[in-house]
């Protein structure tokens, strides 16, 4: 029952409730803190949200309110997101100090300029912490400060292609070719900033990248690798030493004494690993290992957007759903062949002479495409809605081998892009596309320029690297290889 005070209200005090102990009771009492608004405050008040690599430094002000009649400090601090320290900017670790009655101090954090290219956009955080002589830290304690990269070669998007015998090489529209090295990897797959881990058999698996260089990660032929395009965790299948995780913070870990037949993943980390006759089971770092189904599938599409729905190819056993809630249903008792998932989450399925489909999970129903089945799909890996930059949602790619390479693009769309289809589809971007056509050669298509001849020979393994300028580190985006 709540009393109404009749009359003048009263002032009430803030305070707080403490514990004391007293003739081996314990009593509650209250300690007061008045509303001083002569409390002396430190806080971080101005700074740049962005600044390019070629400023050679960042400027942030800090300010100290209430009473200031005497001597303050503060440490500073600077923390790397997606910059790497000592390539990217110089660390900071340094206390700031106030001298009584002053208000304003200031500090610089030293930027790294080079003439690489790299991801469009890398982040720092700058921290203020243990005020001392000051009520304490404000509400203004840190601030995120995006270093944007002035190379003209960062903004398009670099590839990496291996060629028997000849090597591993990058390739970007503004540099050009450029070989990296003269062993030619058996596996790639992209990192973060624009690097790649690549798998070079007896070698063992190392990883790249164009401001750091090479570094080794391990002296064992893996025998799979599972790796994200936007953070540095990998899965890694070993063989007979089993099955790791690894990243850059904590290294290796091992979770399986098995190895599985197959395993696909999603934005989230979330892993789907079939195990064969063992059973299909799904596993990520939080959750741990949950078992799906008792035998494992013909193949498996872990849609790329997050959250850990799948569709599963059973073969005469028919498609099946796997939802994040536990729910496995079957969506059709007839055999696929090739199955697609382009942004918005629509399954686009190939049934082999029952034709092309799309199941909606909105509409819960199937709709006929085509008559004709492609013999594969291509679409973006990252599932993404749309980018940044207000781009249209990416199409799904076709091919239909002597009838040719299509796209199905917005409202249902076809364009015939070429009168024969390629041997394999790279992503690089929305509308572009690498080719590999065999003994005629690489291929990039774009919407906006058309088809170019990259090389006369065809690689043997290519990928795309990441690119920070979308999800800036935020999001893990896996890709088997």
């Amino acid at each position: 029952m709540m009393r109404v005070q009749q009359g003048r209200a009263r002032r009430r005090r803030n305070r707080s409730w403490g514990l004391e102990p007293l003739e081996d009771r314990r009593l509650l009492t209250q300690y007061y803190f008045p509303a001083d608004p002569n409390l002396s405050l430190i806080d971080l008040e101005s700074g740049p949200a962005f600044v390019s690599e070629s400023a050679g430094e960042a400027t942030f002000t800090v300010g100290r309110s209430g009473d200031v009649s005497g001597p303050a400090s503060v440490r500073v601090e600077t923390r790397p997101m997606q910059a790497v320290p000592g390539y990217d900017y110089v660390p900071l670790e340094t206390t700031l100090t106030f001298a009584p009655g002053e208000t304003r101090a200031t500090f610089k954090v030293k930027i790294l300029d080079d003439r690489i290219a790299e991801p469009t956009y890398k982040s720092i955080r700058v921290e203020l912490s243990d005020a001392v002589g000051a009520y304490s830290v404000g509400a203004q304690r840190s601030r995120e400060v995006t270093i944007a990269d002035d190379e003209p070669a960062s903004a398009s998007p670099l590839t990496y292609h291996a060629f028997a015998g000849a090597g591993l090489w990058t390739y970007n529209e503004v540099e050009g070719w450029r070989k990296i090295n003269d062993a030619t990897p058996e596996a790639i797959v992209p990192a973060p900033d624009r690097g790649a881990v690549l798998d070079f058999g007896p070698s063992g698996l190392w990883a790249f990248d164009e401001l750091r260089g090479y570094r080794k990660l391990n002296d064992v032929d893996p025998r799979a690798i599972l790796g994200s395009a936007w953070t540095s965790d990998l899965l890694v299948d070993f063989g007979h030493g089993g099955l790791w995780t690894w990243n850059e913070r904590e290294g290796y870990r091992k979770i399986n004494d098995a190895v599985p037949d197959a395993m696909a993943g999603d934005a989230s980390g979330w892993v789907m690993l079939d195990f064969g006759a063992h059973g299909l089971w799904s596993w990520s770092s939080g959750a741990g290992w949950g078992r799906i189904r008792d035998h494992g599938p013909e193949a498996m599409l872990v849609t790329p957007g997050g959250g850990g729905q799948a569709y599963l190819d059973y073969g005469a056993d028919g498609l099946w759903e796997w939802h994040p809630s536990g729910t496995l249903l079957q969506l059709s008792e007839a055999d696929p062949e090739t199955m697609a998932v382009p942004v918005g989450g629509e399954l686009y399925v190939g049934f082999g002479p029952f034709g092309l489909w799309n199941w909606s999970a909105y509409r819960y129903s199937w709709k006929k495409v085509n008559d004709v089945a492609p013999r594969a799909m291509a679409t973006d890996p990252r599932g993404l809605p749309q980018l940044l930059d207000g781009t249209p949602p990416p199409a799904l790619f076709l091919d239909y081998g002597d009838d040719g390479l299509w796209r199905l693009g917005d409202y249902g769309a076809w364009d015939r892009l070429n009168d024969v289809g390629p041997a394999s589809v790279t992503y690089a971007g929305v509308d572009d596309l690498l080719l590999n056509y065999g003994t005629d050669g690489l291929w990039r298509w774009t919407r906006k320029g058309g088809y170019a001849r990259l090389r006369d020979v065809a690689p043997t393994a290519s990928a795309v690297a990441s690119s920070a300028a979308i999800f800036r580190g935020t999001v893990r985006d896996f890709l088997a290889v």
